[in-house]
């Protein structure tokens, strides 16, 4: 039995990219409920249960 009780794999499903390194223990993500990426990919939005929307920017997408 797995000691995690959510995992987490952030996944760009237009480019078929797979991002291993994040997110990482020390990323505040708490209970993920919603997510998304801004046109042209270049940010990731995530909503969390604390009514929190964390933004990310993503340095793999460039001008």
């Amino acid at each position: 039995m797995s000691t995690k009780q959510w995992s987490e794999i952030t996944t760009h499903v237009p480019s078929a990219t797979v991002f291993s390194n994040w997110p990482t223990s020390k990323t505040p993500l708490k209970y993920v409920w919603s997510m998304d990426f801004s046109p042209g990919s270049k940010y990731l939005a995530v909503g969390n249960d604390h009514g929190k929307v964390l933004l990310y920017r993503l340095k793999h997408y460039w001008d």
